[in-house]
């Protein structure tokens, strides 16, 4: 089996999503799905196609911007 050039990451949100307002919306406008897991604890896909370099800055964004927490899980990007 081949690697299929995703990378995941997950994001545990300061504030349930619903309270959060649109903070995920700039990793959806790169391409990202979400997996919803809890109101708070959710899974990012990136797939091949998008730009690693963007998400992962968007990512460190949400962060410093205080809106969430993540863990990279798995990077297939190539970098």
């Amino acid at each position: 089996m081949e690697p299929g050039g995703h990378s995941t990451y997950q994001i545990l949100l300061n504030e349930p999503e619903e309270t959060a307002g649109g903070v995920l919306s700039p990793l959806v406008a790169l391409g990202c799905d979400l997996e919803h897991f809890t109101p708070k604890l959710k899974g990012i896909d990136v797939p091949p196609e998008s730009d690693i370099y963007a998400v992962y800055s968007a990512l460190e964004g949400g962060m410093a911007a205080g809106s969430w927490t993540f863990d990279e899980m798995r990077v297939e990007h190539p970098t």
